[in-house]
């Protein structure tokens, strides 16, 4: 399947991508005024589906990947514009220590507005914040978008100071609870 954006951005994907992308469908449909979307990136299927659903339909609209400091390959092969590998990763967000592939670097290359890092410490808080105050039980990977939304990367970023109605992905509830409650310890 083949979509051509507005900006004469032609994509070839996979049925996979399509499927992923009404994510992103989904919460502009119910959020139409929506202007940013942050979502957890690793190996790049789902930040790729949902970034060709969101760009298709609002080619205006933002999207912001989020990637903890200790597995920054995207954001190493954004601000390099090449696809960097890395040989091991160090992150507490278990679910996102897989690489970047050969499909989805095109994609996040020409179309995600920008990758976000944050430490593991504000995975952590955002973990907290979503158990105590949002009532939701996530992973430490779920909970990076909403670390990366609090944190001091996306409030400086030039890019995001215009973001005002902003969706978060929150992908995954995979949680080992020995490590969640450890990790809360610190």
């Amino acid at each position: 399947m083949a979509i051509t954006f507005p900006l004469s951005i032609e994509i070839t994907c996979s049925c996979e991508y399509v499927g992923q992308g009404t994510l992103a469908l989904e919460f502009l449909e119910q959020v139409p005024e929506l202007d940013t979307l942050i979502v957890p990136i690793s190996g790049g299927g789902l930040t790729s589906g949902t970034v060709i659903g969101a760009k298709a339909k609002n080619p205006a609209i933002r999207v912001f990947a989020a990637e903890p400091k200790g597995a920054d390959d995207a954001a190493q092969s954004k601000a390099c514009g090449r696809l960097i590998t890395l040989s091991q990763t160090n992150t507490i967000a278990d679910g996102l220590r897989a690489s970047l592939g050969d499909l989805t670097w095109p994609v996040v290359r020409d179309l995600v507005d920008a990758v976000i890092t944050v430490e593991d410490k504000e995975i952590v808080e955002a973990t907290r914040y979503c158990y105590q105050i949002l009532k939701v039980a996530i992973e430490h990977s779920a909970a990076i978008g909403l670390a990366a939304v609090l944190s001091d990367n996306f409030k400086k970023n030039p890019i995001s100071s215009c973001s005002r109605n902003i969706g978060i992905v929150l992908s995954g509830g995979n949680a080992d609870l020995g490590v969640l409650f450890e990790s809360w310890k610190h």
